[in-house]
């Protein structure tokens, strides 16, 4: 591990900051820098704040951490971003102004423009591009652009883009000064026989006349420092204050220190036309056969939980504004030891680092990563669950608490519920779905001709993330952050930390994240003292992708029933959601399943049998030690359609019955047993005496009224998947294969083998032999099992009424006896003739058109046809034929994607290498279900889901964009007993079981990205339009929402509206104005969107009943600040 502190560099970069007025120092993340202000004395804050003020210490990106750019959720980036930002704001009154991406591997569009331009940064500065882009920028002296990263905004969002010449972030060859570095420092003493003055001087001159030749003006910026750099700030400060004085002597150019926003300024005067970039920097190659696009999915897992966690503190925060249980500030929450979701915001803003959400660092860093996100989940999943507690008891006496317990309880009883929990008549649903905004949208889309019922808008399902708490007893803290002076970093793959090692209960290993706060190893369900002998508790599983689940598992093996309360953080209903539930139906066999909903009307149900592959995955689990035995684990899940109110629950009920019992509640109450069959080979066999096969010729059809799916009785393979009411078909097949993982010798050249971040494949193993097609139907739920090697299968389900298809994989161990690593691929081959082009998204935002074998800014040379071709693939890709038919796969974390032949889209999933890459890791991608290297652990194995939909021009954008927000925010499940009064029937319990925190639900293309407690009482709300400027007739344009009629019992009192960061007013945001040239795609510009921007909103009392119909237009995103009444 590399001995480097960041610590040392603050510590000695101040006293020499302080000791020469001349100096200037750039810093940019404030992940280290926080935890570095936290020790200091106040005579040290104080020197700090006046280097801040004089302007020798600034700060440029000021996020939390330097993200990445290509596996980064667009939420999770405004989330860091705005952590740092609100540190600097409050500590110095700093706003930065300058994006500072110095070493990410690759860049994107939606970083350019949202988190630059909408942001508020006049420029963005970063080191790394493709090499063949950088030749030819550099013969055009075009290393400085504006670039133009979303058409929807215009050139409101334009920023001007700077590419260091070096593709990196380092000074000049030869001019490092710490104590290890290898360059010579100044020797300056004639009498001295090192003198080098001259030879110095001469080649710092050299360096800056060949930058100077590759981009516009006289002025250039030198960055100086890189990773680990400036640990003594005295000794590297000497040798530069030494080197301008004698350059300056010299005469043939002048250096002094500057900023980054001082050369943006500088530059600004030219009043150049600049040339105009408008797509993105993807994929990055530093050499022929280096191409950085196996990261999109390295550590496959990690990025699911990163994905969930994200989502999973969206809806915690939304429940501490509502129930009032939010701590004023951080410090009150750590001095009283107050349960709160900022350990879990802290956590998944770091691991946005471009080495950790990459999959990039060492295996011990990513078990502390991991360490920090276990804790910070276990933290709001408290928050979770009680505040949700409280929502449904506030009302009632059915579960009651004694005395002893009283005092745990006042706490909440005395918080200010900002949302009233309301029982709700059958009339309610009803009404919601009727509600002005939404039905808005469905009149829209049936204008369109894209008519659809809620119901078949609104199929998701909440599965974890399975082998993600594959992590050690044993871990290392460790961080990162960006000095300079200019510039300067620390890489979080190499920062030596040191590890604590806890012991608790019977000597039991735990995480310590911080030395005196030890994080116990997750668990699947966490057993938590009941609040009382008969209170309310209730309880989540993290690993229900896995069908474990200790409640629902245990009360049904006992024969006892239970509740289940599902909460949806999107601001719309969800008519028609898919769950499923763990079951344990053995002690109960003679009894059939019920589920009812908040009214007590009984729901149709079915039990559907888990796959092969899913009992495996529990088997392996328990060998490896990560489940203490297979109590806890179902062979069976319970599965219905429930409906969801927005931002709110709703509480059913899962109780067994007597067939008897069950049919007093309806013909359909009783949940349904699936009919199962096989085929092998074409050949019925394993039917259930119940089994109605559908069949014609060689092909079996599943049909759930709107999709149907076709598969081929004798090889067992998807043929074919309809549309009916789209109208629109196509032939499909699904496989999986693995690429094997090249050596330094892949393909008889030299080079770096696969490894972290380069995919360098050598060869193909594609499975080609015959499937068994494991069929399991009923009335809610048709799925398909499908085994195409030991180590890779999939689950495909078909759920009443849906209009997408649900796509279940896994993939793992991943064998390596043979000495090869693989890299598995999920293909979806159609007939659509899509030819070379296919559309990504960016980040979660807009999807942009991708040609195989080209880039839009130069000629591109193919060296590596596949690996060259990959793109990252945050939330989706889809594919078009000429009547622009569309079949798109939408991912639930972010992965590396491709279309290498016409109508086929092919996905990475999991990788698992044998070598390093030779780019900074160190150790190859070989992960076990233990998280330990060289150890005889299992390789570890990765689940994930693909929603995969067909739809015709008009409607297509609306079910991709609306089930793309589905499947990133999914319901979320937690389990508790029935009260003992009213005889266990919920419904008359006093209970609130249903509630909605919103008066009615958002516009279809609206989302409610942000609600979080703030102190003073008052809240921060962001509201996104989710769609791209010509995407859809009537749902790229701009949409309305009415912020003081938004939820129920709030009154305002004062409303401004911040930057995207919430760092400033947006009044106050001013962002400098550039000129821009020729673009460098070589297309003319195209006629840019004419939406009217409303002026920034600021209100206060009455005026907020005037002001607040606030205008969203295609791809915006508005912050406010809302002080409550």
């Amino acid at each position: 591990m590399q001995l480097a502190a960041v610590q040392y560099i603050l510590d000695t970069v101040v006293q020499a900051l302080d000791a020469n007025p001349d100096r200037k120092f750039v810093y940019g993340e404030m992940s280290f820098f926080t935890r570095w202000w936290r020790e200091q004395t106040t005579a040290t804050k104080d020197l700090v704040q006046k280097l801040v003020d004089n302007g020798q210490l600034d700060f440029v990106n000021g996020g939390y951490v330097q993200h990445d750019e290509a596996a980064a959720h667009y939420v999770a980036m405004i989330d860091q971003t705005t952590r740092g930002h609100s540190f600097l704001k409050e500590q110095f009154g700093k706003v930065p102004t300058i994006g500072w991406q110095l070493d990410p591997f690759g860049h994107s569009a939606t970083h350019a423009s949202l988190m630059c331009g909408l942001l508020g940064f006049s420029a963005l500065f970063f080191g790394r591009a493709d090499y063949q882009d950088m030749e030819v920028r550099k013969a055009a002296k075009q290393m400085e652009v504006l670039w133009r990263g979303a058409k929807s905004f215009g050139d409101s969002a334009d920023v001007f883009t700077a590419n260091f010449p070096t593709g990196n972030y380092g000074a000049p060859g030869g001019f490092w000064y710490d104590p290890w570095s290898p360059d010579d420092p100044i020797m300056d003493d004639r009498c001295l026989y090192d003198y080098n003055v001259q030879n110095r001087v001469d080649a710092f001159v050299n360096a800056s006349q060949e930058l100077a030749s590759v981009t516009y003006g006289d002025d250039i910026l030198i960055p100086f420092g890189s990773d680990f750099q400036w640990i003594s700030a005295h000794q590297y400060y000497k040798n530069v204050d030494k080197l301008i004085h004698y350059i300056n002597k010299d005469g043939r150019i002048n250096a002094f220190y500057s900023t980054p926003a001082d050369y943006v300024a500088l530059k600004h005067q030219y009043n150049h036309s600049w040339p105009l970039k408008t797509d993105d920097f993807f994929p990055y190659a530093d050499c022929p056969v280096c191409y950085w696009t196996g990261y999109f999915t390295s550590r496959a897992t990690s990025k699911g939980w990163i994905r969930e966690a994200t989502s999973y503190l969206q809806a915690t925060r939304q429940l501490e504004v509502l129930t009032g249980a939010a701590p004023t500030d951080r410090t009150t929450a750590q001095l009283q030891g107050t349960a709160n979701t900022d350990s879990l915001e802290e956590a998944v803003s770091l691991l946005q680092h471009h080495d950790a959400i990459t999959g990039t660092e060492k295996q011990h860093v990513a078990n502390d990563y991991h360490a920090r996100l276990a804790r910070g989940w276990k933290e709001s999943q408290k928050v979770f669950t009680d505040a949700l507690t409280d929502l449904i008891t506030a009302d009632s006496s059915a579960f009651t608490t004694t005395e002893a317990d009283a005092h745990l309880l006042q706490a909440a009883g005395t918080r200010r519920m900002l949302a009233n929990p309301q029982h709700r008549d059958p009339s309610y649903l009803a009404a919601q779905s009727a509600s002005s905004a939404l039905q808005s949208n469905l009149d829209v889309a049936s204008t369109a001709g894209t008519t659809h019922s809620l119901s078949s808008l609104s199929n998701t399902h909440d599965i974890g993330e399975a082998a993600r708490l594959a992590e050690p007893n044993h871990t290392s803290s460790n961080g990162h952050a960006f000095v300079a002076g200019d510039s300067a970093g620390v890489n979080s793959t190499q920062i030596e930390s040191q590890a604590d090692t806890c012991l608790a209960g019977d000597a039991v290993s735990t995480i310590c994240v911080d030395r005196n706060q030890p994080v116990l190893a997750p668990q699947p369900w966490e057993q938590v003292d009941q609040v009382a002998a008969h209170g309310l508790k209730l309880q989540q599983c993290q690993l229900l992708n896995a069908s474990v689940c200790e409640p629902s598992v245990q009360m049904s093996k006992q024969g006892r029933g239970f509740m289940l309360a599902v909460y949806n953080a999107l601001g719309w209903d969800r008519a028609s959601e898919p769950i499923r539930v763990p079951l344990d139906v053995t002690a109960a066999s003679a009894a059939v399943w019920v589920v009812t909903d908040p009214d007590g009307k009984a729901v149709e149900s079915q039990l559907v049998p888990v796959s092969q592959s899913t009992k495996e995955l529990q088997g392996l689990m328990a060998k490896e030690g990560l489940l203490s035995g297979l109590d806890n684990t179902a062979q069976h899940e319970l599965v219905f359609l429930s409906h969801l109110p927005p931002v709110g629950y709703a509480v059913y009920t899962i109780t067994p019955h007597s067939k008897a019992q069950a049919a007093l509640l309806g013909p359909a109450a009783a949940a349904a047993a699936a009919q199962t069959y096989t085929y092998t080979k074409g050949i019925l066999t394993d039917t259930s005496a119940e089994a109605e096969v559908v069949t014609e010729g060689d092909c079996v059809s599943l049909d759930n009224g709107l999709l149907q799916l076709n598969f081929s009785k004798s090889t067992g393979r998807l043929i074919r998947l309809t549309n009916h009411q789209a109208g629109v078909a196509t032939n499909l097949t699904l496989d999986m294969a693995a690429y094997l993982s090249g050596d330094q010798n892949a393909g008889g050249q030299n080079g770096p083998p696969s490894g972290a971040y380069i995919f360098r494949p050598d060869g193909m193993s594609v499975p080609e032999g015959l499937l068994q097609l494991h069929v399991a139907r009923g009335p809610v739920l048709t799925q398909v099992q499908q085994v195409f090697q030991d180590y890779t299968s999939v689950v495909i389900r078909l759920w009443d009424k849906a209009l997408h298809v649900e796509v279940e994989w896994t993939v793992g161990p991943i064998p390596i006896e043979d000495k090869r690593g693989k890299e598995v691929v999920l293909r979806y081959s159609s007939s659509l003739d899509s030819g070379a082009t296919f559309y990504t998204d960016a980040n979660g935002r807009e999807y942009l058109k991708r040609v195989r074998n080209f880039r839009p800014a130069w000629n591109l040379t193919v060296t590596e046809p596949e690996a060259g071709n990959y793109y990252p693939l945050t939330a989706g890709a889809y594919i078009q034929d000429a009547s622009q038919t569309e079949l798109a796969v939408l991912t639930d974390r972010a992965q590396g994607g491709a279309s290498l032949a016409s109508g086929q889209l092919a996905v990475m999933l999991h990788r698992r290498t044998l070598f390093d890459d030779w780019r900074g890791v160190g150790e190859p991608l070989n992960e076990t279900m233990q998280g330990c290297m060289n150890c005889p652990s299992a390789g570890l194995v990765a689940r994930g889901r693909h929603w995969l939909t067909l739809q015709d021009r008009k409607s297509a954008a609306l079910v991709r964009r609306t089930f793309q927000q589905r499947l990133n925010d999914p319901p979320i499940l937690s389990f508790g007993p029935l009260p003992k009064q009213a005889g266990g029937l919920l419904h008359e319990s006093g209970l609130a079981l249903q509630f909605s925190a919103l008066r009615a639900a958002l516009p279809f293309n609206v989302h409610l990205l942000t609600l979080k407690a703030l102190p003073n009482n008052s809240v921060l709300l962001r509201l996104a339009h989710l769609y791209q400027v010509d995407e859809h007739g009537d749902l790229a344009q701009p949409a309305e929402v009415i912020l003081w009629d938004m939820f129920d019992s709030w009154k305002l009192s004062t409303v401004s509206e911040l930057s995207l960061s919430a760092n400033q007013l947006q009044s106050d945001i001013q962002r400098l104005k550039w000129h821009p040239g020729k673009s460098l795609s070589g297309e003319t510009q195209d006629e840019m969107p004419q939406f009217e921007h409303q002026a920034a909103v600021r209100c206060h009392g009455q005026q907020c009943l005037e002001s607040l119909k606030i205008v969203l237009n295609p791809m915006e995103i508005r912050t406010f600040l809302l002080e409550l009444a």
